[in-house]
Parts: structure tokens; sequence; C-alpha cells
């Protein structure tokens, strides 16, 4: 979530350097610097409630993960509705980079699932004193 939050912000600087107006590029890209922060504030609430043992801190990033998941999910499903509706060849090219996005989203979501189970376990030891 560091690397997505920098990134984020690199991208929006430079935008503004090279005299981007606000469009959906931009625009996108505030979006995911915000999701990028609240993710970077959750994980380390999930790292303070794993060094304290506190099973109510490990709550914060469950929730957010689980509504990440479906966040993404949702991307998917648009990228490659956008990917199978283009028809000319420039909207096809566009569209690719789209579809490269819904790949690695994939991706993101089994990584998030395994983490969450994982997170989800240590949960379920926390609270059962073990």
């Amino acid at each position: 979530s560091v690397l997505s939050f920098v990134a984020s912000l690199l991208y929006m600087f430079s935008s503004r350097v090279h005299g981007v107006s606000m469009d959906l590029v931009t625009s996108g890209s505030l979006i995911f610097l915000v999701i990028s922060a609240i993710m970077l504030i959750v994980c380390v609430v999930l790292l303070i409630g794993l060094v304290k043992d506190s099973p109510c801190l490990l709550l914060p990033w469950i929730v957010w993960s689980v509504a990440y998941i479906v966040f993404l999910g949702v991307s998917v499903i648009l990228f490659l509705v956008v990917y199978t509706s283009s028809e000319n060849t420039k909207e096809r090219d566009q569209a690719t980079v789209l579809l490269i996005n819904a790949i690695i989203s994939v991706i993101v979501i089994f990584v998030l699932i395994y983490s969450l189970l994982v997170v989800i376990s240590h949960f379920q030891n926390l609270r059962g004193g073990r």
C-alpha cells in the first residue's frame, strides 16, 4: 500500500507539471490516491494490532479488505465490459490497457483473499485466547 500511495502521488504531481487537465484518468488516480491512503492507515493499524495482540485492531483491515475486494471485483467486470464493447482499433488499443488492469486486479484479488484468510485465522486465534 505504501508503493501504490507513492505511485499515485507521483502520477498526480507529474500530471500537474506536464499540464494535464483534470480528466477521467487524473480523477481516477485521485480516487486511487485516496484508496491507497486509507489502505496505508488501515495497514498501520493492523501492524499495531499484531504487535499488541489486540483482535479489535485487526477488524478495520478485515472490513477494508472485504470492501476493497468487492471494489476490485466490480472494477474487473467494468474493465471487461469496456474491453468487449470496443469496436474500432483506437478504442481497442485503449481498452487493452483496461484488460491489463483487469488481469492485475484479479491477481490482487487472489492475494487479498489469501491475506484475508490469514488475518481472519489470526483474529480467531486471538479471540480464542491461543
